[in-house]
């Protein structure tokens, strides 16, 4: 950010440490998801011509949401058209089951 504010963009960053050596964020302390304050109608793939038909047939009809979470980093495949390889490495970094577990469920 402070790169981007002096307007001294680099080319590429690398995620080093002070003594050059990769390292990767850490996954140990992601933040809580604020569910309550996400629209989640945005993430409604129901069709909204549908949605006021579908509706009454009852609560819930008329609704289908699809929200990605994030859970791991890296790839092991290295396809020239992605970039998670780049900016993650490729050895997969899971986060804990318990961190993506409670950040989904609210």
């Amino acid at each position: 950010m402070n790169d981007a504010a002096n307007n001294a963009l680099k080319e590429i960053y690398a995620p080093v440490d002070a003594f050059g050596q990769e390292q990767k964020p850490s996954l140990q302390e992601y933040p809580p998801i604020p569910w309550d304050t996400i629209d989640l109608d945005q993430f409604n793939i129901v069709p909204k011509l549908a949605t006021p038909m579908l509706r009454k047939l009852g609560a819930g009809w008329g609704t289908f949401r699809i929200i990605p979470v994030e859970s791991g980093r890296g790839c092991p495949y290295g396809c020239e058209f992605c970039t998670v390889t780049g900016f993650f490495g490729d050895s997969i970094d899971f986060a804990r089951t318990r961190v993506s577990w409670t950040s989904c469920c609210y």
